[in-house]
């Protein structure tokens, strides 16, 4: 809807987050920082496929943001399955209050998969994880970029240990540009920066250097897929024709509640 309204106002609407499947190669006014789904998912099936040695994947993918969850699980299934992986169980839930986390676990284990994934937000798949460490299960456990905040691991505790999960952030990451910015970051917000932190950022640098450079509600999108890449917190965001970005995307895994990259 806000892009509707946005496009027929003429104003270029640019998302530090937004990654659905369903708005790339569009020529419209839409660009964002963030890599689509497919990036992700593209990662997290060859990485526990060939890493993990994953073959059967029982998922559970939340309805509330369909136009994320569908397009993240369309992807992963379409590539696990290239590879030779097979979807034992693909379950849709709603969240929220009443959300029943342990039945949903009990009905992904009943199709004895090797690892269980949650396509959910932080704090759903705290909760899953949670649930199938209570019943002693063995699988992997699998989450997706939305779930990687600070607020997994402080939700889940032990229980989201070895848990693994494709995002655009490296939290150790030692450059002198993140450590000044997570720096005054730390310092304005008394927290330390996370992926949606770093892509907000990431998406007003490019917008206010486009202005800089003479960018009128007209012009910004040919000039922030013509002038760039520009900088950013950690990496530099490089817009293609259609204003979708060309982010590099981690494999990471959750070790003694820290983020830690794998690839």
């Amino acid at each position: 809807p806000v892009l509707t309204a946005a496009t027929a106002a003429g104003i270029p609407v640019i998302s530090p987050t937004v990654s659905t499947a369903d708005l790339t190669a569009k020529d419209d006014l839409f660009l964002r920082v963030m890599a689509d789904t497919r990036v992700y998912a593209d990662l997290s099936a060859r990485y526990n496929f060939e890493k993990n040695g994953v073959r059967r994947v029982a998922a559970v993918y939340d309805l509330r943001n369909r136009a994320y969850t569908e397009s993240w699980l369309k992807s992963f299934r379409e590539i696990f399955g290239a590879l030779g992986g097979a979807m034992a169980a693909e379950i849709p839930f709603e969240s929220g209050d009443t959300t029943d986390h342990a039945e949903l676990v009990g009905q992904m284990l009943a199709t004895q998969p090797d690892a269980l994934l949650f396509v959910s937000n932080a704090v759903d798949t705290a909760r899953f994880a949670q649930q199938a460490r209570q019943t002693g299960a063995a699988q992997k456990l699998l989450s997706v970029e939305w779930s990687a905040t600070e607020r997994l691991i402080e939700l889940g505790g032990k229980a989201v240990d070895g848990i693994y999960m494709a995002q655009p952030f490296d939290r150790n990451d030692t450059s002198p540009a993140y450590l000044r910015f997570a720096k005054a970051y730390e310092a304005r917000f008394q927290s330390l920066p996370g992926f949606s932190s770093i892509a907000a950022y990431d998406a007003t640098r490019a917008a206010l250097e486009a202005m800089a450079r003479g960018a009128t509600p007209g012009t910004m999108k040919q000039i922030l897929i013509e002038k760039g890449p520009f900088s950013g917190a950690q990496q530099t965001t490089q817009f293609d024709r259609f204003g979708d970005s060309l982010r590099q995307a981690l494999h990471t895994v959750v070790r003694d509640g820290q983020f830690v990259v794998v690839n």
